[in-house]
Formats: structure tokens, C-alpha cells, sequence
């Protein structure tokens, strides 16, 4: 049976460990996977739901994940911009990415609220697309973020609003999120993990428009020699306190208000 999601069909649909996942056959690749059902239910709410991913489905190997269009849950993505009550944010998961991912497609990891606040990106990893983690919580009480040697690109947005903090609403059943004003983010770097840390690998080559937007975590970041391009307004509304560019023998593009 072919199934269909909002612009794209999928070849095959095959359920690992309770957790059903739904992928398209492209040679011996499985592409475009999202979860549809954890232990033959919808994805619970406000508990914490722990997923492995896989290495492979039906033995194709999970190359990358998210259609493009929902997150990696099957529910709608939000871009940077979307910051009103959204209940889709009461999904709680602590996650372990495939070891092969090379790609991490637009809006995948999108508005979900992550249990742990470091997530460990694979070694194999290429390219982090747009709104991939935008307005999810995985910073939002201190943590790291690595950005592998392999990765060269993270595209516009990616991680746009990902610092931002939550606030439940026992009424509306619902999750307001909470834009985090400097004077909150000051008082959360001063704890010992209050900050957040974020280390950019040898390979990356570009940072996309507004990647790093409205995260006042932030505080220092180095600028890797390869890099060729920060995109315009890629790290405004940070807290950063002190900028490195590593040494380099190419002109450095950066946009307006990068920083």
C-alpha cells in the first residue's frame, strides 16, 4: 500500500523496537523517515518517550530524517517566526540520531521538546536544513551542542528560537512558548550549566540566514578557517559576548547583522 503524507508518497511503512516508522526506498537508502505510531498509539503527551532510531529499516540505511514538511513525529512544523500557543510542544522525547545520518531535512526536529539537553550529532552527519531544530526546547537549560568535522552546511534557520522556554497551560491543554528576554537569559548563564556551549566542526563551510537566531544562551563562539559564509542576521539576538575567526587565507562573507 502506498501511503501519503502532505506533498510526498512513501514506499513503506515497518515497526522496530514498538516504534513504527514510516521511510521512502531510494537504492539502499532509506530516506525521509518520520515516526507515525510509538507501540501502536499516537505519540504520548507531556511524558517523556525514549527513541533509538535504528541504523536501518527493513535493512535500507537510514541516511536521513524528517519529509520536509512535519517533524520527525508526523506533526506540523513551525519556522522560526511562530511563537504563539502551540500544542504540539507537549511532546517530550529523549532521542538517539542514526549513526550513518547524513542529513537532518527541514523542520525535522522542529518545535519538539527534548528531554536531555545535549543531543549527539552522528560523525557521518553533511548538512542540517532549514528550521531542522527551530523552536525546540534542547538548550533551554544549559547544554552543548557539537557540530561534527563532516558537517558543511547548516542551512537557514536551523536552529532559529531553540533556546527558548515553555510554559504549560493546564486550561487549554496546551504549550505557550516563552521568548527568553536578556534578563532571564543572564540569570540562567549564571549557573555553573546555565549557558550553552556550542563547538562548530573543521568541515563547515556556511552558516545559513538567521541559523543561530534569538539565542541569548550564547555567549562565545570560534569561527572555524573554512568557513566561507555567515548569513545575514545568523546570530542576532544572541548573547555573545566574544567572537574567535580562526586565522584564514579566503575573504570571509558576512551578511548584515550576522551578529
Amino acid at each position: 500500500i502506498l501511503l501519503k503524507n502532505t506533498n510526498k508518497s512513501y514506499a513503506a511503512e515497518t515497526t522496530v523496537d514498538g516504534v513504527t516508522y514510516v521511510y521512502t526506498q531510494n537504492g539502499s537508502n532509506a530516506e525521509n523517515v518520520y515516526i507515525s505510531k510509538y507501540n501502536g498509539e499516537d505519540i504520548p503527551k507531556r511524558t517523556v518517550t525514549e527513541i533509538n532510531m535504528p541504523q536501518q529499516l527493513d535493512g535500507y540505511t537510514i541516511t536521513n530524517i524528517g519529509d520536509g514538511v512535519n517533524n520527525i513525529l508526523g506533526k506540523r512544523a513551525y519556522n522560526c517566526i511562530d511563537t504563539y500557543i502551540i500544542d504540539r510542544y507537549i511532546y517530550k522525547i529523549k532521542l538517539t540520531l542514526p549513526s550513518n545520518l547524513v542529513k537532518i531535512n527541514d523542520n525535522a526536529l522542529s518545535g519538539i521538546q527534548f528531554e536531555s539537553s545535549t543531543i549527539v550529532l552522528p560523525s557521518t552527519l553533511q548538512t542540517i536544513g532549514k528550521s531542522a531544530f527551530s523552536n525546540s526546547n534542547f538548550h533551554y537549560l544549559g547544554g552543548t551542542l557539537v557540530i561534527p568535522d563532516s558537517v558543511t552546511e547548516i542551512q537557514d534557520y536551523a536552529f532559529a528560537n531553540s533556546f527558548y522556554g515553555m510554559q504549560y497551560n493546564e486550561v487549554t491543554d496546551s504549550v505557550q512558548w516563552v521568548p527568553s528576554t536578556e534578563a532571564v537569559a543572564k540569570w540562567w548563564r549564571s549557573f555553573p550549566n546555565g549557558g550553552t556551549n556550542i563547538t562548530f566542526g573543521t568541515g563547515l563551510k556556511k552558516i545559513g540566514e538567521g541559523a543561530f537566531l534569538n539565542q541569548p544562551y550564547i555567549t562565545a563562539i570560534t569561527i572555524p578557517s573554512n568557513v566561507d559564509e555567515i548569513g545575514k542576521g545568523a546570530f542576532l539576538g544572541s548573547g555573545l559576548e566574544q567572537i574567535n575567526i580562526q586565522n584564514r587565507s579566503t575573504d570571509l562573507i558576512i551578511g548584515d547583522n550576522a551578529f
